[in-house]
């Protein structure tokens, strides 16, 4: 029989865009995947996040269910255009759901787990240089996850700073399946080192501000890779294909952390 270790934590994850709906209530402005979905083609259908699960309206039945099924922790991603719908704007308003979620889970001793960034950038940030391509939107990132850390940080123990960047960079940027839909590897790169650029600058704006036993890090979706044989060209091919995926990730990873020891 398998056993998880006791301090194995069962929880549920979801994203701000894929769940919450709500798109233009209480200040919120538009982000990338606003738009993205309402091109046509881009989306099942043309189906959009405009309503979604409705979790906006919804989070006190949602919590009520999820102590109902065992659960002892949700991670949930905050709306980065709820909380900064322009540039340098910050909208209380915006935050004001995320507080009361986080009540409502607390009362259900539910361990709230917060994603900075899953893949919502607003589109203001989009339209000044392409989002992740302009090095300025490391300084945009970081202004909105100190404003978290300064609202949110005593109450959450447990913080994320990127989902899955490869998906942001590699797929947004190099294949185009993703938001913003762009097919070009020099760009994807280049979001790819901003997006771990701004995890390494907010990680150490978290440290600086001592959250108590706060902690910190990233979500990575690392795809393991074996050679079809012992050919060389399935090994190079293993280890291309490793690289594409993981090394790019961890190493800029490990290296910032590296560089903060």
């Amino acid at each position: 029989m398998i056993k998880f270790l006791e301090d194995f934590i069962l929880g549920v994850a979801t994203s701000s865009y894929q769940i919450e709906g709500a798109v233009n209530e209480d200040g919120r402005t538009h982000s990338i995947w606003d738009t993205f979905s309402k091109t046509e083609g881009k989306t099942y259908k043309g189906h959009t996040g405009d309503v979604a699960c409705d979790h906006y309206h919804r989070y006190k039945e949602d919590v009520k269910i999820m102590k109902e099924i065992g659960v002892k922790a949700y991670r949930f991603s905050i709306a980065w255009p709820r909380i900064f719908p322009e540039e340098g704007k910050y909208n209380p308003k915006g935050m004001d759901i995320y507080k009361r979620l986080i009540d409502e889970l607390l009362k259900r001793d539910i361990m709230p787990v917060a994603t900075i960034y899953h893949w919502d950038l607003p589109m203001w940030a989009y339209n000044k240089g392409g989002g992740w391509l302009n090095r300025e939107s490391v300084k945009w990132y970081v202004e909105y996850a100190t404003k978290l850390f300064e609202e949110l940080g005593d109450l959450i123990p447990l913080w994320i700073t990127h989902n899955e960047p490869w998906c942001s960079s590699i797929l947004g940027y190099g294949t185009g399946e993703h938001v913003p839909g762009h097919k070009d590897w020099r760009e994807a790169l280049i979001a790819a080192h901003h997006i771990l650029l701004s995890h390494g600058e907010a990680v150490k704006v978290f440290r600086d501000m001592n959250l108590k036993e706060a902690k910190i890090g990233i979500t990575l979706n690392l795809t393991p890779t074996y050679p079809a044989s012992e050919k060389e060209e399935d090994k190079l091919a293993a280890k291309n294909i490793d690289g594409f995926s993981n090394r790019w990730f961890l190493v800029q990873y490990l290296e910032g952390i590296i560089q903060r020891i």
